[in-house]
Formats: C-alpha cells, sequence, structure tokens
C-alpha cells in the first residue's frame, strides 16, 4: 500500500556566495519549487559577560520545567548556548508574542504560535534527543556553538501576523532570500535554515487525511528528527548528508521505532516507516555475501540520502551500533568529518558537505572498517 508523502526536508539551490536552507512544505503535485537561500549574519552583540542577559532577555517570560517564569530567575540554570539564544531573539519573541519554553538541559529554545502543550511536548522532545546524543560524549568536541532554535505554528499562528513578521525578520537577519520569503509568505509550512540551527514546524497536517488513508505525517517525528540533525551539527559540524540523515533515522527509531522523515515527495511505501532492524539485517547479510560489498563504500556512495533505500539504512545501523557500543569513536569520529567540512568552507557558504571524498572514507573506515556483518546484524536483532 502506498501513502500520498509530503516533502520533509529539501535540499535547495543557492547563490554562489551565500548559504542555504533546507525547507519542509507540503508535498506538492508536481516536483517541489526552487528557492534560494542566503547567508547568515552574525546574531544580535551578546554582552561581553557571556553569562549575563540582556535586560529584553532578563524580562522576558518564558516557561521552564511546566512553570512561567523569566529569564532573569532561569540564567543561572541556562547553559551558554541558550543564554545567546535569549539574547538573539528576545525582542523579537517580544515583538511578535511569540511563547517561549526553555528545555531544562538541551541547548535549544522552542518559541511559537501554538498551543503551549504543543511547546512543551517540542521541549520534552529536545530533552530525549540531548540525552540520546550525550552518549555520543558531546563534552568532548567543546560546548556547541549555538542553541537550536525551533519555532511552532498552529493555523492560527500562520494565520496571524506572526509569520510574515518572522518571514521578515529571518530576512533582515539574512538568513533567507526575498524569494524565499515571498514564497513562504504564500504557502506557509515548515522551514528548515541548517546553517543557522534553526527550523520552524507546522503542528498538524497540513496535506494529509486520515479518513482517506493519507496518514504520512507525525509532528514528534519531525521535531525529533530535526532536533537530532542540527544539535549534532551544532556540536560537531557539517555532517556528509547520509550520514546526516542517519543522525536523524537513530533518534526517530529509538524514540518512536518508527521512519516518518524522508527527503522525498510524492508516494511512499507504508512499509518503509516500519521494520527498520529486521529489513537492514536482511539486506546486509545478503549483500555481505558479494565478492565487491563493503560496508563505508556501501554508505558513502547511497545516492539518494534521506529514503529508504539500502545503504541509507546501513549508514542508520552503523551509527546506532556506534552509539551504543563505541560512543567516544563515533564522537572522534563526527568531529573528523566536521573538521574536514570546515577545513574547505571556512566561511560557511557552502550548500554542500564539502569534505575531501578521500579523507571522509578513510574517517569512516578508520572507524568502521573492521566492524563484521554478523555483528552488526546482531546489535540490530535487539532494537524494536
Amino acid at each position: 500500500m502506498f501513502h500520498a508523502s509530503r516533502l520533509c526536508c529539501s535540499l535547495l539551490a543557492f547563490s554562489s556566495a551565500l548559504l542555504a536552507q533546507d525547507t519542509s512544505l507540503p508535498a506538492p503535485a508536481t516536483d517541489p519549487p526552487v528557492i534560494a537561500a542566503a547567508g547568515v549574519i552574525t546574531p544580535a552583540a551578546a554582552p561581553a559577560d557571556d553569562a549575563a542577559l540582556l535586560p529584553v532577555a532578563a524580562s522576558l517570560g518564558v516557561r521552564y520545567a511546566g512553570k512561567p517564569s523569566t529569564g532573569a530567575k532561569l540564567a543561572p540554570k541556562l547553559g551558554p548556548a541558550v543564554r545567546r539564544a535569549l539574547n538573539d531573539w528576545a525582542e523579537l519573541a517580544d515583538t511578535l508574542k511569540l511563547s517561549v519554553v526553555v528545555p531544562q538541559k538541551a541547548d535549544v529554545l522552542v518559541m511559537g504560535r501554538a498551543p503551549q502543550d504543543a511547546l512543551a511536548r517540542a521541549a520534552g522532545l529536545a530533552e530525549d534527543v540531548a540525552a540520546l546524543y550525550d552518549k555520543c560524549r558531546l563534552p568532548a568536541a567543546g560546548a556547541p556553538r549555538a542553541a537550536v532554535i525551533v519555532v511552532l505554528f498552529d493555523d492560527e499562528g500562520f494565520a496571524s501576523e506572526t509569520w510574515p513578521g518572522l518571514l521578515d525578520a529571518l530576512l533582515a537577519r539574512r538568513m533567507v532570500t526575498a524569494d524565499c520569503v515571498t514564497d513562504m509568505k504564500a504557502h506557509p509550512g515548515s522551514l528548515m535554515v541548517r546553517p543557522s540551527l534553526f527550523f520552524t514546524q507546522h503542528t498538524w497536517d497540513m496535506a494529509g487525511n486520515a479518513a482517506d488513508g493519507d496518514d504520512e505525517y507525525r509532528l514528534d517525528n519531525e521535531v525529533v528528527h530535526k532536533l537530532a540533525q542540527l544539535l549534532v551539527e551544532a556540536r560537531f559540524g557539517r555532517q556528509p548528508e547520509v550520514l546526516r540523515w542517519g543522525l536523524g533515522y537513530v533518534a526517530e527509531q529509538r524514540r518512536f521505532g518508527n521512519i516518518y522523515q524522508f527527503n522525498a515527495s510524492g508516494m511512499v511505501m507504508s512499509a518503509d516507516h516500519f521494520d527498520w532492524p529486521a529489513k537492514t539485517a536482511e539486506s546486509l547479510k545478503s549483500a555481505s555475501k558479494l565478492p565487491s560489498f563493503g560496508l563505508v563504500d556501501t554508505i558513502l556512495r547511497t545516492s539518494q540520502p534521506g529514503t529508504p533505500v539500502p545503504g541509507q539504512r546501513d549508514a542508520w545501523a552503523a551509527l546506532d551500533y556506534a552509539l551504543a557500543r563505541e560512543p567516544d569513536k563515533l564522537a572522534a569520529l563526527l568531529a573528523a568529518l566536521g573538521a574536514l567540512h570546515q577545513a574547505v568552507d571556512e566561511q560557511g557558504t557552502s550548500a554542500d558537505y564539502r569534505g575531501d571524498a578521500g579523507a571522509v572514507r578513510a574517517a569512516c573506515e578508520q572507524s568502521w572498517g573492521q566492524w563484521k556483518v554478523a555483528t552488526l546484524c546482531e546489535h540490530l536483532k535487539k532494537l524494536k
């Protein structure tokens, strides 16, 4: 059986001198439009003392641990990345009447024009994802460069002045282009600006009809997957596409036992959402019998990252195994891959991962090349 799917996260075109964004929109009948993206300017300056909050951030009303509070009261409990995020976004949140929820531990700031329970739910999911990847010994890579910003909208939020006001603010910060703003004002929906560790998310199925069997949208999966990608990027830097998606799939599968965030539009088989452990083990056993099989090469040569093809599933399996059994080595690998990209893209102007392919392969081979397929399959048997 097939269900209609929506475009979950597309890699978009970009100007040669500008950064790119990913975007999520309800799946159109034809291929999605290509939207150019823009570069990112430095956020509003924080105080010289990174621990201090600006007055507007200190007075901002926020929710924390299910209770109302203010930035000033919470400041001693917050990490530097979240304090910087509050300084950077507080004035806009106040102007646009965005509700703000601060997770207790995750380096994430949740805002939105949506029900409070939806924002609280997103903050809780952020805690889950952060805790999952804490097993990757994240402190070994140092403090994250910034907090991840999540902005939720329900239908009334999109219809309010908050949505166009937010888009105009993103344009003023050069996080998106004017063409993107025009398109998103006309077609409100989810928007991911990966270089800025920022995404918006609609809180309901904008295109599907569960009564007709079109039941592809899972808000929690969307939020968890995108948080996983961006929290890892905040700590370790840009990752190769197949691994970036794989990191999101680790979080989805661990949290929900299914996969819903695909880099595709149109029709997706219902079965593709389920049973990844068993399917991956079966395909790995079959492929490993070929003389030409190599786990690292199979993963890195994946032609369609973000889709349920064998190479992407293999990447998910390798990352899940590494997180469970060799978290320190996984942290070292992600840091190395992030550094390879940074060495080529020092100014952050590339839309794509730019690390040298040979060096990427060597790093992955050093971490995963000695693994036995049988050992990986035994791990998969233990997953839901």
